[in-house]
């Protein structure tokens, strides 16, 4: 029995109490990413990554941080999801203010939302028994906390937000009467020159 909008109707949500299982989540948050695409520029920008992102997360810290100090470019999904190609109605990192990712902690049988908060490189974790636990962060916010910096740094994520930067720079070999590079401007180094001279 299907519901006109394909989705399988689960009778176990309707019980008070009752957990929600991942694909009743993955529904819930496919509709939020939605919603969040069609919003103006002008308005708040955020996208959801699904319920996957903390597996992608999990089995990449388990293959490198645990055995090899780099992290291999192997690990194509999570830089796809963060350049917005792997994600239903998802938008790419690089043109919002704010990552949700829904993480389900096995070890505790519950739901807590981890906020990647980009603009000031910090992740929020919105936990409703966080006055219950006494520990400190799950393991797996640990594992995102370590795992993703390495990630937006191999998809190049801060140079896709500095386009002032590069305009900048562009403009100045322009005035310059110099060829503009073909190849990708260090950012790092940008940024430490304008900060000199500024």
């Amino acid at each position: 029995m299907t519901s006109k909008r394909g989705v399988i109707p689960s009778k176990r949500i309707s019980y008070p109490y009752t957990p929600l299982e991942i694909k009743h989540i993955d529904v819930i948050l496919y509709y939020l990413r939605k919603k969040a695409k069609l919003q103006t520029q002008e308005q708040y920008r955020y996208t959801i990554d699904n319920c996957l992102y903390k597996v992608y997360i999990n089995n990449a810290y388990d293959k490198y941080c645990q055995q090899q100090p780099e992290v291999s470019r192997n690990e194509e999904c999570l830089i796809k999801i963060i350049e917005g190609f792997n994600i239903p109605a998802g938008l790419p990192w690089h043109l919002i203010d704010e990552v949700y990712i829904p993480i389900n902690c096995r070890e505790e049988f519950h739901w807590v939302l981890a906020v990647v908060v980009l603009k000031e490189r910090r992740i929020r974790v919105d936990d409703s028994m966080s006055r219950r636990r006494s520990s400190g962060p799950s393991s797996v916010i640990q594992k995102l906390a370590k795992i993703l910096p390495t990630y937006l740094d191999m998809s190049f994520f801060w140079t896709k937000r500095n386009c002032g930067l590069f305009v900048a720079a562009y403009a100045e070999y322009l005035s310059d009467r110099l060829q503009v590079p073909n190849d990708v401007l260090d950012v790092g180094l940008l940024l430490q020159r304008y900060a000199a001279i500024l």
